[in-house]
């Protein structure tokens, strides 16, 4: 009974000190929509650092899609959470007009073009970024790519003039596709290499490898695959990948003599 008495009493007492304790807000997490959703910027008025109590702003006006709340945020920070309030309404809402009105000092004019470009699958809004300094020097590039990421649409990455992004969005819509004739569109080989071995990967389908040019990194591919289909590969055929195929081989057939 004693034990039980003091074991109250330290209940209370930790609840008194937690109670008293003065905690900052923190700024809500925008995964937590629901809990956000019910709160007003006036619990972002207790929070003492100014960076996160504009970030509070931010997030619930964009969660609750006001842009009076995005507009109490000041102007002239370095990285603006109004403009990322805005852009994220703007995308939201399919509201061109919010990005009309933005600035494009920092390039945040063309991230809001981007952003409903995506949203909305529509590749001429590219047509409207002109920013081309600092960050977002291809930030017309990359919303060509977003574009045809959300639309699966090939031709567009085809049309991308930048070879790297051109590349890269080839080889990204051959893996959603898991289509190893799409790599053969890409010119660099190292990448077009990568294509075709993690389209393999995918599809645990050794006869892909047989397209990579690097001699290596075909003998990976190989023995990759092969190993995903739980078959037993020759470690003798294997240059590099030789002793780890010994390695493996012993562990998985619990074979001490093949070491």
């Amino acid at each position: 009974m004693k034990m039980r008495k003091k074991y109250f009493l330290l209940l209370i007492l930790s609840i008194i000190l937690i109670s008293c304790t003065n905690v900052e807000p923190k700024s809500p997490d925008l995964q937590s929509q629901k809990s956000v959703i019910n709160l007003n910027i006036s619990t972002c008025d207790k929070i003492q650092n100014q960076d996160k109590k504009w970030q509070c702003y931010g997030e619930i006006g964009a969660l609750k899609n006001n842009i009076s709340i995005c507009n109490l945020i000041p102007d002239g920070r370095q990285y603006t959470d109004k403009d990322t309030c805005l852009i994220h309404i703007a995308s939201l809402t399919n509201n061109i007009s919010i990005c009309d009105e933005l600035s494009d000092g920092r390039g945040r004019r063309g991230v809001c073009y981007k952003e409903l470009a995506t949203a909305q699958s529509d590749i001429s809004l590219s047509d409207k970024i002109t920013y081309t300094n600092g960050y977002y020097k291809n930030l017309k590039l990359d919303c060509l790519k977003s574009v045809a990421l959300k639309k699966n649409d090939l031709m567009i990455c085809a049309n991308i003039e930048e070879p790297s992004r051109k590349y890269n969005c080839l080889f990204l819509i051959a893996l959603i596709n898991k289509d190893a004739k799409i790599c053969d569109k890409i010119d660099k080989n190292y990448v077009r290499d990568d294509c075709f071995f993690q389209i393999a990967k995918l599809k645990n389908d050794t006869s892909i490898c047989v397209n990579i040019q690097d001699s290596k990194y075909k003998e990976r591919c190989e023995y990759i695959t092969t190993l995903s289909q739980q078959k037993d590969f020759d470690c003798n055929t294997l240059s590099d990948l030789k002793k780890y195929c010994y390695y493996n081989t012993a562990i998985l057939k619990e074979d001490i003599s093949i070491c």
